[in-house]
C-alpha cells in the first residue's frame, strides 16, 4: 500500500517519454515510454490474471517491485515524496499532510500548520525553502535532465511532489484534481491546444462525477 489508505481508488501516474539525443554514428532508435504507476490501496495479491489479466501482464513483463511496503505514518505525500525521490522521510522532511511550518503560510490563510495536498501551497513552501521544500532531487526531475519528455498525473499534493521544481507547468505536464481550477498548475498552450482538438475538457472532473460517471 502506497499513499494514504483513506482514498482506496486514487492513482498517481509518472508518466515520461522519452526524448533523448541520438548519435550521429548510432541509428535511430524508435521513441520509448517509461511508465512509473503507484496505486493508493492497492494490494499486490488483488491483481492477478484472473481478476485483472492485462495489468497482470504490465506487471509481470514490467519491472514488479515485489517487496514494496508503505512507509510510517502511512500519510499521502510523505509516501509521495519517498515514492519521487528515494529518499526517506529524514531527508525530506515531509511527515504529513499537515506540516508545522515556522511561518504564516499566506495561501493556507496564514496558519502554519497547512494542509499540502494544495499546489499553492507547495509553490508557498518552495519559495520559503530555497525552490524545493523536500530539498532532495526527484526520480522525474533525474529523466527530465537527460531529455525525457515528463507528465504526471494524479491526486493533488503527490503529483507536485513528483516534480516539484516544476509546478510553473513550462515543463512537466501536471494533472490532478485541481487541473483548470484556481490553484491548478498552469497547463502549457500546446497542452491545451491538443484537448481542444481532442474534444477533452481542459478542468479535470470531480471525484463524484468519476466515481460515478453516469451521473
Amino acid at each position: 500500500m502506497l499513499y494514504s489508505p483513506k482514498l482506496l481508488a486514487s492513482l498517481v501516474f509518472a508518466a515520461l517519454a522519452l526524448s533523448l539525443p541520438v548519435s550521429a554514428q548510432q541509428p535511430p532508435k524508435p521513441p520509448q515510454n517509461i511508465i512509473l504507476f503507484v496505486a493508493d490501496g492497492l494490494r499486490a495479491a488483488a491483481v492477478s490474471p484472473e481478476r485483472a489479466p492485462t495489468f497482470a501482464k504490465i506487471r509481470d513483463t514490467g519491472v514488479n517491485f515485489s517487496n514494496s511496503h508503505s512507509l510510517f505514518p502511512t500519510i499521502t505525500t510523505a509516501n509521495a515524496s519517498v515514492i519521487a525521490t528515494g529518499h526517506l522521510q529524514g531527508d525530506t522532511g515531509d511527515f504529513g499532510n499537515t506540516l508545522y511550518t515556522g511561518f504564516p503560510v499566506v495561501s493556507a490563510q496564514n496558519t502554519v500548520v497547512p494542509f499540502i495536498q494544495d499546489n499553492a501551497v507547495l509553490l508557498e513552501l518552495n519559495r520559503h525553502h530555497g525552490g524545493n521544500f523536500i530539498a532532495e532531487r526527484s526520480i522525474m526531475a533525474a529523466a527530465r535532465e537527460k531529455g525525457y519528455l515528463t507528465a504526471a498525473l494524479g491526486k493533488v499534493g503527490p503529483v507536485g511532489i513528483h516534480d516539484l521544481t516544476q509546478l510553473d507547468g513550462k515543463t512537466t505536464i501536471f494533472f490532478d484534481d485541481d487541473t483548470g481550477k484556481k490553484n491548478g498548475i498552469v497547463l502549457r498552450p500546446d497542452v491545451v491546444e491538443q484537448l481542444k482538438k481532442a474534444g477533452l475538457a481542459l478542468e479535470t472532473p470531480g471525484r463524484a462525477q468519476r466515481e460515478n460517471p453516469g451521473n
